[in-house]
């Protein structure tokens, strides 16, 4: 079981978004902050994650593929008995550019690696769909 509490900036409990008006004074007409709609939700749900990681350091840097899929699962359990399903497969691939000979002094290879996510969610208001990104880790004039 969790308990989910949203806060404004005084750190009070804050069950409505809130505006500043023209004023200067805050309004907090904003739709609600939790399902309940008190500002403090409590609800189970379980969680899990499968990880196959295939990655070997090289001279320290880091060479292979990684996979992670993880769930979540709400349960009908807590404020409003809330359901949702959320799923996330993350694909890594570190790719070394250039062999190099191991051992302790040698620099490490040039790497790139590739991400990639996907996710889905129900309800399809929490969905956030794939990112993909390309990242050059170490300098390939080595």
């Amino acid at each position: 079981m969790e308990e989910i509490t949203t806060r404004d900036e005084s750190s009070n409990i804050c069950p409505a978004g809130q505006r500043v008006l023209p004023s200067g004074g805050v309004s907090a007409d904003g739709p609600p902050t939790t399902l309940s709609g008190t500002g403090i939700d409590r609800m189970a749900f379980l969680q899990a994650n499968i990880t196959r990681d295939n990655t070997k350091f090289v001279n320290g840097a880091i060479v292979g593929e990684r996979n992670v899929f993880q769930l979540d699962q709400g349960l009908f359990i807590g404020s409003k008995f809330p359901f949702f399903n959320h799923h996330r497969l993350t694909w890594t691939k570190f790719l070394q550019l250039k062999t190099v000979e191991e051992g302790a002094g040698n620099p490490p290879p040039p790497v790139i690696s590739c991400w990639q996510r996907r996710s889905r969610a129900f309800p399809r208001k929490w969905a956030k769909m794939g990112n993909n990104e390309i990242r050059i880790n170490n300098h390939i004039g080595h």
